[in-house]
C-alpha cells in the first residue's frame, strides 16, 4: 500500500464540501471523523483524508492508502472529476 501527496481543490464553500462527504458516502464508502473526514472504500483498498478549510474554502484531500498498481494522478484525476459534476449540481 501506498500514499500520494496532498492535493486542493479551491473554491469549496459549505454547502458543495457536504455535497462532496455525502456523495462519497452514498457510492458506498465508510466515512469517520467530521472535519478532517476519512474515507474508507473498501471494494478498491482506498483511504482517504479530507479537510475543508471554511475560511479559505479549500478542501485538502490526501491519498493515505492505495494498491501500488494504482497511480496517484488516477485517483486524483477521479475525484476532481466527480467534484466538478458536483460542482455543477448546485
Amino acid at each position: 500500500m501506498a500514499k500520494c501527496k496532498p492535493f486542493f481543490i479551491e473554491n469549496v464553500n459549505e454547502i458543495l464540501a457536504q455535497k462532496i462527504i455525502g456523495g462519497i458516502g452514498e457510492l458506498g464508502a465508510d466515512i469517520t471523523g467530521d472535519n478532517p473526514y476519512f474515507i474508507k472504500a473498501r471494494k478498491i483498498t482506498l483511504e482517504i483524508e479530507a479537510t475543508w478549510n471554511e475560511s479559505e474554502e479549500t478542501l485538502s484531500i490526501e491519498i493515505i492508502k492505495r494498491r501500488r498498481i494504482v497511480p496517484c494522478s488516477l485517483i486524483e484525476n477521479k475525484i476532481r472529476s466527480g467534484i466538478e459534476k458536483a460542482r455543477e449540481e448546485i
